[in-house]
Formats: C-alpha cells, structure tokens, sequence
C-alpha cells in the first residue's frame, strides 16, 4: 500500500526506480533520453492522485528547464540539482526562495540576461539574487548601485560578464574604465548624485512626494547594504 501524506502519495517501493530513472537522467543532463513513455511511468509512480500527477510532472519539468518559468517564459525562480527530491515529491513550488514573492519574476529582457550569465558558468541562484536587486532600479544610477551589493564578491571573470551582460561601462572623471575593485565607490556616488538630482527635482515641483519617497528608501535601503550614512544634503 502507499502511504497517504497531506493529499499526495508517495510512490510504492516497486515503482520507485519509474521516479529515480526520471530524476537521475535529468541530474546527469540526459533528459532527452527519456521518451514520453518514461516521464508518465515517473510521474504515475507517484499517484493515485491527479494532484500529485500535476506536481510531479511540472516539478520534474522545471528541474530539467533550470527554473520554474511561466507559460510565455519569464523566469520565476531557479530550480537546481539540490531541489530535486523535494520538487519531484512537492512540485515547483517546493524550490522557491524563501520569502518569494510572485511579484519577483523576471522580465522576458531580464529572464534573458538571467540565462547569459548562467550560460557563462555563474551559479543559477547568485545571477537570480543579481537579477532581482537589478530590477530594483529605476535609472543607471540605482541598477549600478543595487548591483554594487553583490559586486565585490564575485570573481572577476564573473563580474566582467555581468558588466557586459547588463550593459553597465562604468568610467571615471577621464574616461578610463572601473575596475572591480573601484566599482563599489563609483556606484555610491552616482547613487549620491542622482538621489540630489531627485530632491533637486522635487523642491522644483518636477517630481511628486510619493515618486521623492519611493527614491529615498531605494537609496536608504541600497546605501544601508553597503554601509554607507547619507544625511539631506550629502
């Protein structure tokens, strides 16, 4: 007999190699070797339960993908190797992050980025934690300096392909190029700039109280991340 849990089942020890051969294809990057006949087999193993069926399938169809993707293929969250027992018995929704919000899925441009990054060998939760502060901006000034909170510890080859996958050409007062050690101070000042460039622009009426405050607790929560004090005026 299986043994019921919470409106799921879990499969019969006779049927457990059905699930095990579907997982350890998809672990070892040979996924395609599976014909429709194998996906079924892993996913009927887990039932009876259409409900299980639905997690099983989407689970081990968002390990095999990389993420949890929505149907025109924004990514929602990744999904690695490391969730793969829990997303093959609980689906998906078993890898999100802890505190996801639904609100954190990416842009299709972004979902985009997001897989160039992984492609060059970053870690698929790091380039997902890059992608979410990124979005965060409004202007130049708050991506660079949202993506300034993970900047010095990547490895400079990572953090070469985030600047050319993100499109940010940091340059100083001559013209010459940012390097990663620098990137840090660079990002805080144009975040400086830019947060007086908006209280300039609202004392001059140009911007609202409700868009002046959204400004200022972007930079007090960026600033804070970084440990740097901005005081009016600074």
């Amino acid at each position: 007999m299986s043994i019921a849990t919470g409106g799921g089942r879990i499969p019969l020890t006779s049927n457990l190699s059905y699930v095990t051969d579907a997982l350890g294809a998809i672990l070892s990057g040979e996924a395609d070797s599976l014909s429709n006949a194998d996906w079924i087999k892993g996913a009927t193993a887990m039932v009876p339960g259409g409900g299980q069926l639905r997690k099983t399938l989407t689970g081990l169809d968002a390990l095999n993908a990389g993420g949890y993707y929505t149907a025109d293929g924004k990514l929602r969250y990744p999904v690695t190797k490391k969730d793969a027992a829990r997303v093959a018995l609980f689906g998906p929704s078993a890898a999100a992050p802890r505190n996801y919000d639904w609100g954190d899925t990416l842009s299709k441009d972004e979902t985009e980025q997001y897989r160039q990054m992984v492609d060059g060998g970053m870690e698929e939760e790091t380039v997902f934690d890059i992608m979410l502060a990124y979005g965060d901006g409004s202007n130049k000034a708050q991506r660079a300096l949202a993506v300034a909170t993970v900047a010095e510890d990547l490895p400079k080859k990572e953090f070469d392909l985030m600047m050319e996958v993100l499109g940010i050409k940091p340059k100083d007062e001559k013209g010459n190029a940012i390097t990663q050690d620098k990137y840090v101070d660079w990002a805080v000042e144009q975040g400086k700039e830019s947060l007086e460039q908006s209280r300039d622009k609202y004392e001059e009426g140009d911007l609202t109280e409700k868009t002046m405050k959204k400004y200022e607790e972007f930079f007090e929560e960026y600033f804070k991340i970084l440990g740097i004090t901005i005081t009016e005026g600074a």
